[in-house]
């Protein structure tokens, strides 16, 4: 199954895919300038955005399709200056980055009505199907990899590479955690893959695509796929987006593989269809050749796309764009 997700050689992009159109939904117009799109849920009927009026002055918005005149506005709570959504799980329950009235990091949990719980100290990167919380907690001890099971509670130290530095990015439906961690053996960052047997976690390192680091951004719902950049071979670094998948382990380039061109992979479903950005032009893989965003757009007039976020099992997409000058938020619908 892996071989329809990767290119041999380079390949030039494909214009479009057959009956594959989208209607562009304007998430800026409906909220305010300056939100930038952050999370979409398994249904497409529900995104999270960010707004920053500056690096610790963060709330966060959720747009439904039931309501799409009316975004729930998110803000930390009592004591809290800061809150940015950071990923969804399958039934619309999102995790938060956020800070107290100190600075000090803050993990929130957001359930789908916009209520905010907070879950302890810490920085909360991903939400799994049980509504368990994933980030890292940085102390005399070092920054730690750690699983919130429920508030207030002290929260689970998960395993790291041999260097430490854990980073977790998302949490996959079936349970796996994608993110990074450093490797002295490597010596770099290496893009890690946790999973949990019974109440033991194990982690994975990921490999690179010859380079000395590579990144985890993405899981798809079912674990199957991880995807993400890692720099190449040579003395000139890259960035180049790779495809993992679980049955086999071994990282793989998308195309345009051995160009010069940079890419970055965010997000994957199911279906193996992968997206984010070449050149910072937004893309999705699927089948193994690299499709630009604007054009499978119905109406692209105006608009240039740059970084994919997120697609759902729809194949929605959430896209960072601009037009007239201005960035906007975009879903992306599939027809």
């Amino acid at each position: 199954m892996l071989g329809f997700l990767v290119g041999l050689g380079f390949q030039p992009h494909a214009q479009a895919y057959p009956g594959l159109i989208y209607d562009a939904i304007d998430l800026t117009s409906k909220i305010h300038p300056g939100v930038v799109p952050v999370a979409l849920d398994e249904a497409g009927g529900r995104v999270a955005l960010t707004y920053s009026e500056s690096p610790f002055a963060s709330v966060s918005y959720l747009w439904s399709a039931t309501e799409p005149d009316h975004p729930i506005l998110v803000q930390a709570p009592a004591g809290g200056v800061h809150l940015k959504i950071s990923s969804v799980n399958r039934d619309g329950v999102f995790s938060a980055i956020g800070a107290d009235s100190g600075g000090a990091p803050q993990a929130y949990r957001v359930l789908p009505d916009g209520q905010v719980e907070g879950w302890g100290p810490g920085t909360a990167y991903a939400v799994d199907a049980q509504g368990s919380l994933y980030g890292s907690v940085t102390d005399a001890k070092g920054t730690r990899l750690v699983a919130w099971s429920a508030p207030g509670l002290n929260p689970e130290v998960l395993p790291a590479l041999s260097g430490g530095l854990p980073q977790v990015r998302q949490a996959s439906a079936a349970g796996a955690l994608v993110g990074w961690s450093y490797s002295e053996s490597a010596p770099g960052f290496r893009a890690a893959l946790w999973n949990r047997s019974g109440s033991t976690w194990s982690v994975r390192d990921l490999g690179t695509l010859g380079g000395p680091s590579s990144y985890g951004l993405g899981v798809s719902p079912s674990g199957q796929f991880v995807v993400g950049w890692s720099y190449g071979p040579g003395a000139v670094r890259q960035a180049k987006a790779f495809v993992v998948q679980s049955a086999s382990g071994l990282m793989q380039p998308l195309e345009p593989v051995g160009s010069s061109q940079r890419s970055v992979a965010r997000a994957v479903n199911d279906a193996g269809w992968v997206v984010g950005d070449i050149d910072g032009k937004s893309v999705i893989w699927i089948e193994g050749k690299s499709y630009f965003l604007r054009d499978l757009m119905a109406e692209p007039e105006g608009w240039t796309l740059g970084e994919a976020k997120a697609v759902n099992s729809r194949g929605d997409v959430l896209v960072l764009g601009m037009r007239q000058g201005q960035a906007r938020a975009l879903l992306l619908k599939k027809r």
